[in-house]
């Protein structure tokens, strides 16, 4: 997979935005599980969207699992925003190989 690249904000913060690169998207590691019904996901330069149609209360909607690897040289921190609707949940897991 092209390696991809890291726009500077300032000399302390970088924005990984791998949706930005078209030929990079195709080949991420990004893989979801559907769960309710009409389950689906689009990617933006900056942003992935998760829709649904149609999910019972309580229920999960699905799940996306993106694999990393290691920090680029001089950074510490992999940060993931997001927004969500009233209503929804949303549980985020981490976890290291090494």
């Amino acid at each position: 997979m092209p390696h991809a690249p890291l726009y500077e904000l300032t000399p302390a913060e970088s924005i990984f935005a791998p949706f930005y690169e078209e030929r990079i998207v195709p080949e991420m590691p990004l893989q979801s599980t559907a769960h309710a019904t009409g389950f689906r996901w689009e990617t933006n330069w900056d942003s992935t969207a998760v829709q649904w149609d149609d999910a019972k209360p309580g229920s999960l909607a699905g799940n996306l699992t993106l694999s990393v690897g290691t920090f680029p040289e001089h950074f510490d921190h992999y940060i993931f925003c997001t927004v969500l609707p009233k209503g929804v949940v949303g549980q985020f897991w981490g976890a290291s190989e090494q």
